[in-house]
C-alpha cells in the first residue's frame, strides 16, 4: 500500500479512537496481484461481499467455533480488499481479549480470507491442476492468523489505547529491525536471551504487579521476539527453496535396460511435518479432513489452512496439483500410497502376501493362464511324436470402488495434534480394512464388487468337515485341504489359513490328554506349519449348508490390483447404520467421513486353494 494511503488509515482510527472506540484494527484481507503462496491468484473484482456483509464475522485461524470481532467495514479498492474489525470491549470475550493484546504487542500481524471458489481458470495452460487464477467467489469469513496465505495480508494499523507503552513504537521497531547478525544461529541465540528475560519477567507476575517499566519491557521484548522469528522464518524459508532447486549428485544414469523401471519408480518420500517435527506415516489423511472440516468441505480453503495453519506447503502444494475426487477431495499420490502400505497391514488379506500390481494409468488389466498343458510321452524309433497345445485364457481386473464410512467426533476434528490425526487415520484405515478383507475372502462378486478368492475355489476342493469334531477328525480335515492343494502342483512355502477367530479359541483348546494340540503353534502363529490369520471377516455358521468357514489359499495365485489414490468426504449432516438402525451425525454433533479407494482381487488358478465348510469348531 502507498504510504499516503497507511497514514490516512491512522489517522482514521485515532480518530474513532478519540471517539471512545479504542479496539479497532485496519487490514490488507488480500491482495489480486501476487500469487499466495500455493501459487494462486484471486481476481478482486470477482469476490462476491453480499453475503459477508451480512454476518460480517471475524474468526481466529480460520476456527468458526472462535468468533473474536466484528467487521465493519470491507471495501474493494483496485487490487486490494481492505477492511476494518471492532472487537468487543474488555471482559466480554477472554479469548477476544487475548488475540486484541497480541496484535497491540504485534505479536499477531497478519489476516487470511475464507472464500468460496466459484470460477477459475489455469495460470499456465499446460497445468490444469496447478495454479489457478480465481476469477469468482464468494468471501465467507475473515480471520486473524500466525501466518498469512497471503504475505501481504497483514494489519495495518491498531488504534492505542491509554495505557500503550510510549517507548514501544514505529522509531523503536526500525532500530530492533535494523540489528545486523552475521549467521542465523548467532540471531538465534540472541532470540533466546529475549526469550530468557521473557520467561523471567513473566515469573515475576506469579509473586507481584509488574512496575510500569516491565510491563514496557515485556511488550517490546515480545515485539522483538515476533520480528526475529520473521528474520529466522525468511532465512529457512529461503534455504529450503533452495535446497529443493540444487541439483542432486548421485549415482550415474541407469543403463538402457533399466531406464523403464527408472522412469516409472514410485515419487521421493516427503515427510508430513507439523511445525517441524516428524511424524508417522500417513497423518496426511488426518490433516487433510481436519482441514476440510475447518474449511466446511471447500477443498481450496482447505488447502489454504494446510498451508499457513498446519505450516505444511508440500502438502498444500500436493493437494493443488491433484484433479479433485468424485464428491470430496483427492489425496495426492505420495500421501496416498503412504495410507495404502498402513492399510495393507491392517488388512489380513493384503498382510497375507497376494501379488501387489497397480492400476496407476492402466484401468483394465488382463492376466494371462493356462488352462491345459502340452503333453508329452515317450515314443519309440520312427514312431510319430504326437501333437498337443498348451491352452489359455485370461483372468480380468477391473478397479472396484470401496466407500467405507466412518464417525468421528467434532471434538477430536477440533485437535490440531498429531494424536488426533492418528485417531482419525486408524479409524479409516479399519473401516477399509473390515469391508475389503470381508469382500476379498467371501464377496459373490459383481460388476460394482470383487469376488472373493475362496469363492473362487474349484468345487472339487471344497468339502464338509467331519461331524461331531475331535482332535483326530480336526487334523484329517486340515490335512485333507493341505493335500487338495498339493495335488494342483501349486507351491507350498506360501499358503495361508484363514479363520474365524471363535475356531481359533476352539482349535487352541482342543488337548490329547493332558496336551493342546495346537495352541502353542498357533500361538506362534501357525496352524500345522502354515501361516494362519484370524478374520471376523470369515463367517461363522455351523448350520447353513455350505457356508464357508475355514480358508486355506496359496497367496502366490492370488492378484490384487490396487489404485493409489485415496478420495475423501465428509458431511455433519449426514446418517450413518451402526448395526442398530439410523444414526444422525448431527444430533450427535459428529461427522461422517468417507473414504473412496478403488481395487479388485482374482485367484490365477481356482485349484490353488481349498475350503472346509460347515465346520461345528466352537467352544460351546
Amino acid at each position: 500500500m502507498k504510504r499516503n494511503e497507511i497514514l490516512t488509515m491512522r489517522a482514521e482510527i485515532q480518530r474513532a479512537s478519540d471517539e471512545g472506540d479504542a479496539r479497532r484494527i485496519e487490514f490488507v484481507a488480500t491482495t489480486g496481484v501476487q500469487p499466495d503462496r500455493a501459487g494462486d491468484i484471486y481476481d478482486i473484482a470477482g469476490i462476491g461481499l453480499n453475503n459477508f456483509k451480512k454476518n460480517p464475522v471475524m474468526l481466529l485461524q480460520h476456527d468458526r467455533s472462535a468468533p473474536i470481532a466484528r467487521v465493519d467495514s470491507i471495501r474493494k479498492e483496485g487490487d486490494l480488499l481492505l477492511g476494518s474489525a471492532i472487537f468487543p470491549p474488555a471482559g466480554v470475550s477472554q479469548r477476544a481479549d487475548e488475540v486484541y493484546g497480541l496484535i497491540r504487542a504485534e505479536v499477531l500481524n497478519a489476516v487470511s480470507v475464507g472464500i468460496a471458489v466459484m470460477k477459475y481458470e489455469p495460470l499456465k495452460k499446460d497445468d490444469p491442476y496447478g495454479p489457478m487464477r480465481v476469477t469468482k467467489s464468494e468471501l465467507r469469513e475473515i480471520s486473524v492468523v500466525s501466518i498469512p496465505s497471503d504475505v501481504d495480508a497483514v494489519i495495518t494499523a491498531r488504534s492505542e489505547e491509554a495505557d500503550a507503552p510510549s517507548n514501544v513504537g514505529a522509531v523503536q521497531r526500525q532500530e530492533r529491525k535494523q540489528m545486523k547478525f552475521k549467521t542465523l544461529q548467532e540471531l538465534l541465540a540472541y532470540r533466546e536471551t529475549k526469550v530468557a528475560r521473557q520467561s523471567e519477567l513473566a515469573n515475576f507476575v506469579i509473586e507481584r504487579e509488574l512496575t510500569d517499566e516491565e510491563k514496557t519491557e515485556l511488550a517490546g521484548i515480545r515485539a522483538e521476539i515476533t520480528e526475529l522469528n520473521a528474520r529466522a522464518e525468511i532465512f529457512e524459508a529461503a534455504a529450503a527453496e533452495a535446497a529443493r532447486s540444487a541439483t542432486v549428485v548421485g549415482p550415474a544414469a541407469p543403463a538402457a535396460g533399466l531406464q523403464r523401471a527408472a522412469e516409472t519408480a514410485r515419487p521421493a518420500h516427503v515427510d508430513v511435518t507439523p511445525n517441524g517435527q516428524p511424524v508417522e506415516r500417513g497423518l496426511a489423511v488426518g490433516m487433510v479432513l481436519r482441514a476440510l472440516y475447518q474449511a466446511q468441505g471447500n477443498g481450496h480453503l482447505a488447502r489454504q489452512i494446510i498451508d499457513h495453519d498446519y505450516n505444511q506447503p508440500e502438502l498444500a502444494r500436493a493437494l493443488g496439483t491433484g484433479a479433485a475426487g468424485t464428491g470430496g477431495v483427492l489425496v495426492p499420490t505420495r500421501y496416498a500410497a503412504e495410507f495404502i502400505e498402513l492399510l495393507r497391514a491392517a488388512s489380513v488379506v493384503r498382510r497375507a502376501g497376494p501379488r501387489v500390481i497397480s492400476f496407476d494409468g492402466v484401468g483394465t488389466i488382463s492376466i494371462p493362464r493356462a488352462t491345459a498343458g502340452a503333453t508329452a510321452a515317450y515314443v519309440g524309433e520312427n514312431t510319430s511324436i504326437g501333437y498337443s497345445q498348451m491352452a489359455t485364457d485370461a483372468v480380468t481386473l477391473t478397479p472396484k470402488k470401496c466407500a467405507a464410512l466412518t464417525a468421528v467426533s467434532a471434538e477430536l476434528l477440533r485437535r490440531s495434534t498429531p494424536g488426533a490425526d492418528g485417531i482419525i487415520r486408524d479409524d479409516i484405515i479399519a473401516a477399509i480394512a473390515t469391508k475389503s478383507d470381508s469382500q476379498f475372502l467371501t464377496g459373490t462378486g459383481s460388476a460394482s464388487a470383487p469376488g472373493g478368492i475362496l469363492v473362487a475355489v474349484a468345487g472339487g476342493n471344497k468339502f464338509d468337515a467331519q461331524a461331531t469334531p475331535d482332535v483326530t477328525k480336526v487334523t484329517q480335515d486340515l490335512n485333507k485341504a493341505m493335500q487338495k492343494v498339493a495335488v494342483a502342483n501349486v507351491p507350498m512355502e506360501q499358503l495361508a489359513w484363514f479363520l474365524h477367530p471363535s475356531i481359533g479359541y476352539y482349535l487352541r483348546s482342543l488337548r490329547t490328554g493332558d496336551l493342546y494340540a495346537f495352541r502353542d503353534e498357533m500361538l506362534r502363529g501357525t496352524l500345522l506349519g502354515i501361516r494362519m490369520f484370524e478374520t471376523t471377516a470369515m463367517p461363522l455358521d455351523t448350520i447353513t449348508e455350505g457356508e464357508l468357514t475355514v480358508g486355506l489359499m496359496a497367496m502366490n495365485q492370488v492378484v490384487l490390483a490396487e489404485e493409489t489414490a485415496l478420495t475423501l468426504s465428509l458431511s455433519d449432516q449426514a446418517s450413518y447404520d451402526a448395526g442398530g438402525g439410523l444414526i444422525s451425525a448431527f444430533q450427535l454433533d459428529q461427522t461422517v467421513v468417507k473414504a473412496t479407494i478403488s481395487h479388485d482381487i482374482t485367484l490365477r488358478h481356482a485349484e490353488a486353494g481349498a475350503v472346509i465348510t460347515d465346520a461345528a469348531w466352537v467352544l460351546p
